[in-house]
């Protein structure tokens, strides 16, 4: 299917995306503690972790644009064998990778072995798998939803969205998830991943350079407030504000920066195509902790301190993004090349 210029600001977004998940992963080594910290190298964290938060969001509303809109999501039989093979197998296999990898750093650090068998129990080997556990889960739920979005009109689908949306984010403030695959979880990004195709549906044909760069300037703006927010702790002891000016992922601030992005990206009049990039960033996202994790043992050695104890300077930090970014997208380029037997799409694709 060919692409059309009206998504190529999505996988440009997908890429810029992508590099901001691998420096919030990268920017934990800014500081070692909550007492003991640069006040500049964490406030740059905090607008980096904000952003990137927002962009994990914007990965599931690209999923539910394209899932959602798409006819051959109701040939569930096919859809289902697809998503098995294209998300729940690579999912497996790098959980049981990272629970290796994590045994490997306790046997070296001398930890605790119990603490690495818990977390893979909970799905926290590879922090960041949290991500594909709730995808797989809304890729199960979307031919229901799509069903859903043909009986209502597209205004009451976004209603329900946004409800979704605090719904979600009250659940998770009063009772937090123990497990990163249970199904409340995956419930509680519902409404983001619907969201998507509300925006797709209302935009996808529409270009404006202006109302594009508008949307980005307001995102930012956002996200420098909610990390502000954060930084000056000006939310006192209200539970609920607490949580709303939190990392939470399904915050209702951090929503709202990935639908302002989403809306960036479908409205960014973008001729050149992104998509060889763009269909990277779904490998990407599942081998980019692998070389977080080295970058964090080579620096250590350089800098002659313990792994635990590494601190990194704001160069160093923006060093170690770019290589690990860069050897993330190399590496999961040429593992699609040696091993991809046809064009590999990434998993937002898969059903267009």
């Amino acid at each position: 299917m060919m692409k059309t210029n009206r998504e190529n600001g999505l996988d440009l977004m997908r890429i810029i995306a992508a590099v901001f998940v691998v420096a919030v992963h990268c920017g934990a080594l800014l500081y070692v503690n909550a007492t003991d910290f640069n006040l500049s190298a964490v406030s740059l964290y905090m607008v980096i972790a904000v952003f990137a938060k927002a962009c994990v969001s914007f990965f599931f509303m690209v999923s539910g644009a394209f899932l959602i809109s798409s006819p051959r999501t109701q040939d569930v039989k096919t859809f289902y064998r697809k998503t098995f093979k294209r998300l729940c197998v690579p999912t497996i296999v790098f959980w049981l990778l990272y629970f290796a990898f994590d045994i490997v750093q306790t046997l070296i650090t001398g930890g605790d072995l119990s603490s690495c068998i818990i977390a893979f129990i909970r799905g926290e080997s590879g922090a960041h798998l949290w991500f594909m556990f709730v995808l797989i889960g809304l890729y199960l739920a979307a031919p229901m939803i799509q069903h859903l979005k043909d009986k209502i009109s597209l205004k009451a689908f976004t209603l329900t969205a946004a409800a979704l949306v605090l719904i979600g984010f009250f659940s998770e403030s009063t009772s937090p998830h123990f497990l990163d695959w249970d199904i409340g979880f995956i419930a509680c990004s519902l409404g983001v991943f619907m969201l998507g195709y509300s925006l797709y549906t209302k935009l996808h044909e529409k270009k404006s350079a202006g109302k594009s760069v508008l949307f980005l300037i307001l995102a930012l703006v956002v996200t420098f407030g909610q990390a502000a927010m954060m930084m000056l702790k000006v939310c006192g002891d209200v539970p609920v504000l607490k949580d709303l000016f939190s990392m939470k992922d399904q915050s209702p601030i951090i929503a709202l920066v990935a639908v302002l992005l989403m809306a960036f990206a479908l409205l960014l009049p973008v001729k050149k195509s992104f998509h060889k990039l763009g269909a990277l960033t779904y490998g990407v996202y599942l081998v980019h902790l692998f070389f977080v994790y080295i970058g964090k043992y080579v620096f250590s050695a350089v800098k002659g301190v313990p792994a635990n104890a590494l601190v990194l300077s704001i160069p160093e930090f923006l060093l170690m993004s770019v290589i690990v970014s860069v050897v993330s997208f190399a590496v999961t380029a040429l593992f699609y090349k040696v091993f991809g037997k046809k064009k590999i799409t990434t998993a937002s694709n898969e059903a267009k």
